[in-house]
């Protein structure tokens, strides 16, 4: 039984707007670390979820830390252990992430946001191997694109149907589409119930 969502991807590749949509399939936020997805919630039996990016600012954490403190998190109930997470690993067009990353200054040059990107997944993939862990890659492409994504991601996961209001923010980095940035406004709850 999943009681508990690790939701991991580089910086730029979609972990926000794929956490809105799992805290609006039911679950809760937790282990708010320097982050911005809004306050820990009171324990309850919804399951938890945990996201971050890889690095999240400057700071690489290890899937093993990750999965460690959702446990700590889960302490106050029955807790989660590594048997009980699934993962769900974020991905996004290359250049899309890089051009973001550079733009939120999150990256000094091309070459450091590249090396980010591979750092990252070659990080967020040995740390699932490594302590077993079930996983799904979802792409922020088909979540924005495809009407059903969303429906079908939940339900590989376990989780009830839910929607997020998104628009495809791609096209901005080739110049196609005036930049827009962040969610529509006033559509996402920042994980605050």
């Amino acid at each position: 039984m999943t009681r508990g969502f690790l939701l991991i991807g580089p910086e730029s590749s979609g972990t926000k707007l794929t956490a809105e949509l799992l805290r609006r399939a039911g679950c809760r936020s937790v282990g708010i670390i320097g982050g911005d997805d809004g306050p820990q919630l009171p324990a309850d039996d919804r399951p938890r979820l945990l996201r971050r990016s890889f690095p999240h600012g400057f700071e690489w954490f290890t899937v093993r830390d990750l999965v460690a403190l959702l446990d700590a998190e889960g302490v106050k109930a029955e807790g989660v252990k590594a048997e009980d997470v699934q993962v769900v690993i974020t991905t996004r067009d290359w250049f899309t992430m890089v051009d973001s990353q550079l733009n939120r200054r999150l990256a000094a040059d091309r070459e450091t946001a590249f090396a980010n990107l591979r750092r990252a997944y070659r990080e967020i993939f040995a740390g699932v191997f490594e302590l077993g862990l079930p996983y799904l890659v979802s792409s922020y492409e088909a979540l924005t694109a495809q009407p059903r994504y969303a429906e079908r991601l939940l339900d590989a996961i376990g989780l009830p149907p839910a929607a997020v209001e998104c628009y495809e923010a791609n096209a901005k980095w080739y110049g196609d589409q005036p930049a827009r940035t962040g969610p529509p406004p006033g559509v996402w709850t920042a994980g605050q119930y």
